[in-house]
């Protein structure tokens, strides 16, 4: 099922758009509000940049930012994995250990008896 579009007015960097998208209008507004915040934290650092050098700017920091992001979920995936194997692998082991724990009852067991038939 084909997910409705928003329509959002937005005003950014001095100029009016209509931004359409698959994301909620409250989402959509978020994202242009950081754009802007962004956009105007740039000019402030170099007020000589046009505005089209900010945009670059910008666009420079979102793309480097969604890296940092990518290699971030990579990162969490593995670690996923990881834990996933050392819990396959605690279920495993655990056999053993109850195993291990039952053979050392029963051998307890045989010694009281023995202990009881003297």
């Amino acid at each position: 099922m084909k997910q409705p579009k928003s329509r959002v007015k937005a005003v950014i960097a001095g100029k009016s758009y209509t931004i359409i998208g698959k994301k909620s209008q409250q989402e959509m507004q978020s994202i242009v509000r950081v754009l802007q915040e962004q956009l105007d934290q740039i000019t402030r650092v170099s007020d000589k940049l046009s505005n089209e050098e900010v945009a670059l700017l910008a666009a420079i920091n979102a793309i480097s930012n969604q890296f940092e992001k990518q290699e971030e979920v990579v990162a969490l995936k593995k670690r996923v994995e990881q834990l996933e194997k050392e819990v396959q692998n605690s279920h495993h082991k655990r056999p053993s250990i109850d195993s291990k724990r039952k053979q050392e009852l029963e051998k307890q067991f045989e010694l009281q008896q023995d202990l009881l038939r003297r």
